[in-house]
């Protein structure tokens, strides 16, 4: 992922649509959050501050992070492709398999 670029990030921490954060701004660095958890964190300089500001994404059931180029809004999000999109796999449904 390019930094020093402006990006749209689109972060849910958990199921529900009132856990999801949009957050546009120029990328100023990325690092691995503390094991054992998997994710990225993000240092972000938001549009109209001068201090970077840091988001965290952990891979876990419900959760997913989604990257556009620019600055969007959710509708305009909506209609492009984003430049990467990660998201937990649901969890395995054991009781319809086979015998």
């Amino acid at each position: 992922m390019p930094t020093g670029e402006r990006l749209t990030l689109r972060i849910q921490y958990r199921s529900g649509e009132d856990s999801v954060r949009w957050v546009s701004g120029n990328i100023s660095a990325i690092e691995r959050p503390y094991r054992p958890d998997d994710g990225a964190r993000f240092q972000i300089v938001l549009v109209g501050c001068r201090l970077p500001r840091r988001y965290e994404y952990r891979a876990a059931l419900g959760c997913s992070l989604s990257i556009w180029h620019g600055k969007l809004s959710p509708v305009q999000a909506e209609v492009r492709a984003p430049l990467y999109c990660h998201a937990a796999p649901p969890p395995i449904d054991h009781s319809q398999a086979a015998p």
